[in-house]
């Protein structure tokens, strides 16, 4: 029978291996120099964002659960705007997807069609800037995802595997 001591070492370098997986997935060590088109669209969109957050801030009075997830996300979306650079392209490309289609759908449903069928209220102009932001995001997203196909040194990803878009195919 092995020690607790031997198992607890093991088991350190098992999460560190997780933990160094983890980290080469999501933060890149060097970041790249082709990603100001990208950061650019990301900082524009976050910007409509924030604008959008601010204006709910000040002029509306309904604090609901609805309004506190928004800020929420807002805030996610803002304080991610200096680590932007550090991400990898694959988490980029994730990251502003889902972010950008949670924005623009979420505020073009409830600002933009909102606007036609209740009558204008004080916050739909600037939501919907904020589902404008939420595209250029996705916009972002895009432009990521552009930059790893171009690069030929870039590993195929599972999916381009499975669906025969990678090397080799």
């Amino acid at each position: 029978m092995r020690s607790p001591r031997w198992r607890s070492v093991r088991g350190t370098r098992t999460l560190e291996r997780v933990d160094a997986a983890f980290r080469s997935i999501l933060i890149s060590e060097t970041p790249s120099r082709d990603i100001r088109r990208e950061h650019i669209l990301y900082a524009l969109g976050a910007a409509g964002i924030a604008l959008h957050t601010a204006d709910h801030l000040v002029s509306d009075l309904q604090r609901t659960l609805l309004f506190a997830s928004a800020v929420a996300l807002a805030a996610f979306t803002i304080g991610l705007l200096p680590a932007y650079t550090r991400l990898t392209a694959v988490a980029r490309e994730v990251v502003d997807l889902v972010l950008g289609a949670t924005w623009a759908s979420a505020a073009f449903v409830h600002h933009g069609i909102g606007l036609f069928v209740g009558g204008i209220a004080p916050t739909d102009f600037t939501g919907i800037a904020a589902a404008i932001g939420g595209g250029l995001i996705m916009c972002a997203g895009l432009e990521a995802r552009r930059q790893t196909e171009r690069r030929p040194h870039a590993r195929p990803t599972h999916s381009q595997r499975v669906l025969g878009g990678g090397r080799g195919s």
